[in-house]
């Protein structure tokens, strides 16, 4: 295993040199130097910076410091020390300026930059720095303006500040006494020790783990794609079943539909057959009693007691027929009116046997019978005048069942002729019903019936969503 970086040494070495009252002129002077260097201390944590997230900045930080430790013997041995004071007195009254007078000493300061960033023999870390700094004045005289006349509410004074901080920084980091110029470059070395245990172990465990890392990715995927496909035959199954279950429902509902519609038109077939009825008696009546009308006035004016005696019986057959026509349209208008009722039972029978046979059950006392009523032919004047005529018992037996519901051939239910307890039940209405298919059969019944072999296009394309925001 390689050796990691003496991280912790060098944070406690750091602090120590740190608490050194005897630098804290320096510091003031040298704007963002010593805020740096506490901040290095706080990043010199070893549970941190096994992490090249938190490394690379703290390196970064510490190279930037080491670039311009050179820069005081540089530029004596170049005879340009006088430049580098100059620029340290313009950074001091920087600091010390007002808002109105602060913008005055940014373009002879911009002019100082431009001579460091000029100047040879420093690395081009250090120049990188500078030239950053530099665009940020350029920026600043830009957008504030370089007159001396500027408001001084317009100035930028934070983003002033922190260039000015930043270049003190670099110019007086050359100024630090030895033990610190050492401890900088001590720390710079545990740090690359860090950087290089840091690869070594990321590359065993790049080595050691990622095989296994992608062999679990490859299952995962696999699941994925399993859990798709169940998911995607689940929402088909779905979505097949609750259209099964709404259609059947559908039936259900338009068997009642049909039943209140059929009654509904057996109530006006009636009308229409009572109306039929009145139409032709009164024409029948009428015809009668204009010839009641006239024999009655011929009695009047008859010459002999025979002939009036004759008058008088043909008056009297007549009345007879007048009166046989009345009782006659009773019956036809008094069977009219319990046809209907009958019909209306029967249709209410038909379709009651139709609803119970959807959720499987039976009626306890369902009759059965041969006649299938023409329910047309049944509430026509016709039918009416073959009531009214001679029938035969057994025909008469069998129209009596279609017309009333009487039980013919009662319900069976095996051998032993009686029902268990739990497999019957009565309604609210009292109605005796006979369980014929379990709750599970009916359920089978409904939704097993032939699927279509389809998948919904929705749930596929959510799938589909689901699995790019997963593995992304």
């Amino acid at each position: 295993m390689a050796k990691e970086g003496a991280i912790q040494e060098a944070k406690a070495a750091l602090v120590m040199l740190l608490s050194d009252d005897s630098m804290e002129d320096l510091f003031r002077a040298a704007g963002g130097l010593k805020s740096e260097l506490d901040t290095l201390a706080k990043q010199l944590n070893t549970a941190d910076l096994i992490y090249n997230t938190n490394l690379e900045p703290v390196v970064s930080s510490v190279g930037v410091l080491l670039s311009a430790l050179p820069l005081t013997n540089v530029m004596e041995k170049q005879g340009k020390e006088a430049g580098r004071k100059a620029v340290q007195s313009t950074l001091e009254k920087v600091r010390k300026a007002t808002k109105g007078e602060i913008m005055s000493l940014l373009p002879s300061l911009q002019s100082q930059i431009s001579m460091l960033t000029n100047l040879e023999g420093m690395s081009d870390k250090f120049q990188a720095e500078l030239g950053d700094i530099s665009v940020q004045l350029d920026t600043i005289l830009r957008e504030n303006g370089s007159c001396p006349q500027c408001s001084g509410n317009a100035v930028d004074l934070q983003a002033i500040r922190k260039m000015q901080r930043r270049l003190g920084m670099l110019l007086y980091a050359s100024e630090l006494d030895v033990p610190w110029q050492e401890h900088l470059h001590f720390i710079a070395e545990q740090l690359e020790l860090q950087t290089n245990a840091n690869r070594i172990v990321d590359e065993i465990i790049s080595r050691e783990c990622d095989p296994q890392i992608d062999t679990r990715q490859q299952k995962g995927r696999i699941l994925v794609d399993e859990m798709g496909k169940r998911m995607e035959q689940q929402s088909a199954q779905l979505y097949d079943h609750v259209e099964k279950l709404a259609k059947f429902f559908l039936r259900v509902v338009r068997c009642l539909e049909e039943s209140v519609d059929k009654v509904q038109y057996v109530n006006l077939s009636v009308m229409d057959l009572l109306d039929t009825l009145k139409e032709d008696d009164e024409d029948t009546l009428a015809d009668l009693e204009t010839k009641f009308t006239q024999s009655c006035t011929r009695l009047r004016h008859l010459p002999t007691t025979n002939v009036l005696r004759e008058e008088f019986q043909r008056s009297s057959d007549l009345l007879l027929l007048i009166e046989g026509e009345y009782r006659t349209y009773d019956k036809r208008v008094s069977l009219a009116a319990g046809n209907n009722v009958a019909a209306i039972a029967t249709q209410r029978l038909l379709y009651l046997e139709r609803l119970c046979d959807l959720f499987g059950l039976k009626q306890l006392h369902q009759t059965k019978s041969d006649e299938v009523l023409n329910v047309d032919h049944f509430l026509s004047a016709q039918h009416i005048e073959e009531m009214l005529k001679p029938i035969s018992q057994e025909k008469g037996k069998r129209i009596v069942e279609a017309w009333t519901g009487e039980a013919a051939h009662p319900v069976s239910n095996g051998d032993s002729g009686e029902l268990a307890e739990e497999e019957t039940f009565r309604t609210a209405s009292g109605l005796e019903l006979v369980v014929d298919l379990s709750l599970a059969n009916l359920a089978h019944n409904i939704l097993m019936t032939r699927r279509k072999s389809r998948l919904n296009l929705w749930s596929q394309a959510y799938w589909r969503k689901f699995k790019r925001s997963f593995w992304s």
